[in-house]
């Protein structure tokens, strides 16, 4: 505290991971003090006031907070701050922060007075609530909301929140329906209204938001899940920039992150790694052109990994070279890891600020089952495994309905919780099991079917269902499977393979049916 109250230097808690941090100032001497000058910093990002504070002080070796804390303003802003109150005599203070949720706390300036003026009568406020919808995300068939909520820090220095649908064509499905950010997924398309709720334990504030949600999306953009890579990237461009997930407003971007090959020329790619096999069919490209070293190419296609080489894709009836907009392919579905789009310049450099890769929409999702014990909230899983008629298997992000403290209130029961998969026509459905006790043993584990083509090694699940002697399930276990020699799927047919969970005897079986 250097006396000033420009931004720097300051006080700030990130990286302490702690929903509350303090900060200690020691007057060197016992000293009365009655009023306090906080100012907060904000860099309109991650770091800002926090959600609400209190002033304690050191009473022999224990910390109060300050009798009637008269707070102008009431709730935490960012800049000067002031508290009044009831004259102590303490050698140390300090300002106990609770963070607002995903955001740290910056404190510029601490200033300590005895100025002799009356504290004022102080009683406990309602939260302050203010929801915002993100204009920048655009995801079909979603929303986020950003909301600051605030408090007095009275009557106990609490503050919960909680998200619910008012009204709406169909369900709504909150990714955090307990905190302040949150991305809403919505069932059908139309106008809902959304409130949230913050409580300090004594009074709750209200507000509502209106969200007007489009169609789901019936194909997943799955660019942004893979690693990019370039034969070529000019030294201030990024090869990131390409499945980064943000639509340019048109080809001579000067604003977000490009990919481009000045002043490289001729065949140039850019390239898409997945951890495991995906089954794509569809892509969309937007070309980086300044007008000058870089321009749209003379040509372009997409190739795909085929376990040896790369390919061009079968079924692209064109390939279309239009600016400041998305230049959409469609092909024959492939499965695999490895996606190029391969870039043939014509008297430039070329360049890319977008690919979109989409995933073939799903057969099935496999089901799943998660067990939980008695006043335990379940948790449920981020992403959902789903089935292809071909026998590939993929991950989709799920959004699941809250689960309520009652739900889980007794044991031996179970009940049904929906959730929205991105890409998937249907809901996810998740059956969930309340275990009386955590002492069970597993009984069986489901036998699986796997389906591949000849010379195409099967995709083995990497978990599998285990029944407990309680009847409860569990779809989460994970599986080692004993190694597949090629000639067993070399030619059609079916066959057996087993594996081992660990903790159990029982053994795992999957039959494969090669066709």
């Amino acid at each position: 505290m250097d006396g000033f109250t420009i931004n720097a230097p300051a006080w700030d808690s990130k990286g302490s991971g702690n929903p509350q941090d303090w900060l200690e100032v020691d007057l060197g001497s016992a000293q009365k003090v009655d009023q306090l000058k906080l100012y907060f910093s904000n860099d309109r990002k991650t770091s800002g006031e926090p959600a609400f504070y209190s002033v304690q002080y050191l009473d022999g070796a224990t910390w109060k907070d300050v009798p009637r804390q008269d707070k102008r303003p009431l709730y935490p802003r960012a800049n000067l701050n002031e508290v009044r109150f009831p004259a102590v005599t303490a050698r140390k203070l300090r300002v106990l922060v609770t963070h607002r949720p995903g955001h740290s706390t910056g404190l510029k300036e601490v200033q300590a007075y005895r100025s002799g003026a009356d504290a004022g009568r102080v009683t406990n406020q309602a939260p302050s609530v203010v929801p915002v919808v993100d204009p920048a995300f655009t995801r079909p068939g979603q929303a986020r909301i950003e909301a600051v909520v605030k408090d007095d820090a009275l009557p106990k220095g609490t503050l919960a929140v909680q998200w619910s649908k008012v009204d709406g064509p169909g369900e709504a499905y909150f990714t955090d329906p307990t905190g302040p950010a949150t991305v809403v997924a919505f069932s059908a398309a139309g106008p809902y209204t959304l409130e949230l709720a913050a409580t300090d334990g004594a009074r709750t504030t209200t507000a509502t938001v209106n969200v007007t949600a489009t169609d789901q999306a019936t194909q997943v953009n799955i660019a942004p899940k893979a690693t990019p890579t370039a034969s070529y990237t000019s030294p201030w461009e990024r090869v990131t920039a390409i499945n980064d997930d943000i639509d340019p407003p048109r080809s001579n971007d000067g604003a977000n992150p490009r990919w481009g090959t000045w002043p490289q020329q001729g065949t140039q790619w850019v390239q898409l790694d997945w951890p495991a096999p995906v089954q794509v069919n569809k892509a969309d490209v937007y070309f980086f052109d300044d007008g000058g070293g870089v321009r749209v190419p003379a040509s372009w296609k997409i190739q795909q990994w085929d376990g040896d080489s790369f390919e061009d894709v079968t079924g692209a009836q064109t390939y279309p070279k239009a600016v400041d907009a998305y230049n959409t392919v469609s092909f024959d579905p492939v499965t695999t890891s490895r996606l190029r789009v391969q870039l043939e310049s014509g008297g430039a450099s070329v360049g890319l600020l977008e690919v979109k890769v989409y995933e073939v929409p799903p057969d099935a999702v496999r089901p799943v089952h998660v067990p939980t014990l008695v006043d335990t909230l379940p948790r449920l899983p981020a992403t959902v495994e789903t089935l292809y008629a071909d026998g590939s298997r993929g991950q989709a992000a799920v959004t699941w309905q809250q689960v309520t403290p009652e739900q889980v209130r007794n044991g031996g029961t179970s009940f049904t919780v929906t959730g929205l998969a991105e890409g998937v026509r249907r809901p996810a459905q998740a059956t969930v099991y309340v275990r009386a006790s955590a002492a069970v043993t597993i009984t069986s584990v489901a036998e699986e079917a796997v389906t591949t083509r000849a010379g195409v090694a099967p995709a083995l699940p990497r978990t599998v269902v285990a029944t407990y002697n309680d009847g409860s399930k569990d779809s989460s276990l994970a599986v080692t499977w004993e190694p597949v020699d090629p000639a067993r799927y070399a030619q059609p047919g079916t066959f057996t393979v087993t594996g081992q969970v660990t903790g159990t005897t029982v053994t795992a079986k999957t039959t494969v049916t090669v066709q």
